[in-house]
Order: C-alpha cells, then structure tokens, then sequence
C-alpha cells in the first residue's frame, strides 16, 4: 500500500512539471510534545525550494498550541516566522478551531482558521478566513491516504475568496515514535494574481517526543 501511495504522488507531481507554473517543495522537520492529556505543542522548521524546486527559497519556523477541550473539539494557536532572504521577514498568527468526526476507520475534520498577518518593512501580507475539510476514507496499519479541500476568503478590502487549495497525499507510520507526510498541493489563485498558481510537494517527518 505504501509503494502504491508513492506511486500515485510521483504520477502526479512529475505531469504537474508539465504546467507553466512553479514547482515548490516544502520540506519540514516536526517535533510533537504531549504536555498533558489535552495540550499538545508542535514545533515545525520549514525549509522551501522553488523554481522547479532548484533554488533555495525561504524557510520559517511554526510553534503551535492545541487544546482538546471537549471530545472531537480542539482550539490551536499557531505562530509562523518567515524567514526571507530577500526581504523583512514575515510574521503570522493563526488561531484554529476544529471538529474531528471518525466511524471505524474513516475520519471527517472541519477547521476554520483565523489567518492573520503582520505588515513589517513596508510590505503588507493579507489576512485571510480559511476553511479546511479533511477526508481521510480508511486507515491501514502503517499508512492512511488523506485529502484535503481549503477555500481562502481573503480581508483587507477584496472579502472574496481569492485562493483554493487541494491537497491529496498520506500519513506513513515509521514507528511508535517516527511519522511521515508525503503531499500533493495544487495553489490556485482566484480574481486576485492568478499567474501564481503553484505546484507543491509537502513531505514533513515528525518525531513524537
């Protein structure tokens, strides 16, 4: 089942090289903490390539908070710092909340996240409502296939949704401890910069503390 999974994500991200757009590859180290039954800290450096993924781009570094407050309900609190080499950096905070549903093997999750952005340096990131839906249809003994749907309603004066993202890929199970993601991510940009539509390989391997 595994091989067939990497299969299916190398048919798909080699024919994306096809399109005129870029290629971008997210590749990001994650270390999870259990602090309690019902808090759990995430922390992710992200380091990403781009121009058909020969170029070093930018790399950032996540430390999130999530809270189960009641059973299948959580709340998460996530900071990004982006660190660019050719810019100021930029600042995001995000604040989650989200609704897990599972039956035997499948699980259905609901997220809205509150996207907000810091304007530093003269440049202006935007701030965004984004709704994420997660189907995940079976879950095998190492591995489970998971696709993801996320429309962007972009703020600061557009208050349209102007960004669509559809991610397919899977969770593998190295072990007890060791986890890795392999995602597809296809970004496209609606109204707003539509030449910018990107192609993007997402592979994070977590460690589980």
């Amino acid at each position: 089942m595994i091989r067939s999974l990497l299969v299916i994500l190398s048919v798909i991200f080699i024919s994306s090289f096809c399109s005129t757009q870029d290629n971008v590859a997210w590749n990001g180290f994650k270390v999870k903490k259990k602090i309690n039954q019902k808090l759990l800290l995430d922390v992710t450096p992200i380091l990403r390539l781009h121009q058909d993924l020969s170029e070093y781009q930018n790399s950032s570094i996540d430390i999130s908070l999530n809270y189960t407050f009641k059973p299948g309900w959580s709340v998460q609190a996530l900071s990004r710092t982006w660190f660019m080499p050719d810019r100021s950096d930029r600042q995001f905070f995000w604040v989650d909340v989200a609704h897990t549903w599972k039956k035997e093997k499948m699980t259905l999750k609901n997220r809205l996240r509150n996207h907000r952005a810091f304007d530093i340096g003269g440049f202006i990131d935007n701030d965004y409502l984004r709704y994420m839906l997660t189907y995940v249809p079976t879950t095998f003994s190492r591995w489970s296939p998971v696709i993801n749907l996320e429309p962007w309603l972009q703020f600061n004066g557009i208050n349209d949704m102007t960004r669509f993202r559809t991610e397919i890929g899977g969770n593998i199970s190295l072990s007890d401890s060791w986890k890795l993601l392999l995602m597809y991510r296809r970004q496209d940009e609606l109204k707003v910069n539509a030449e910018n539509d990107l192609n993007m390989a997402v592979i994070t391997l977590t460690r589980i503390l």
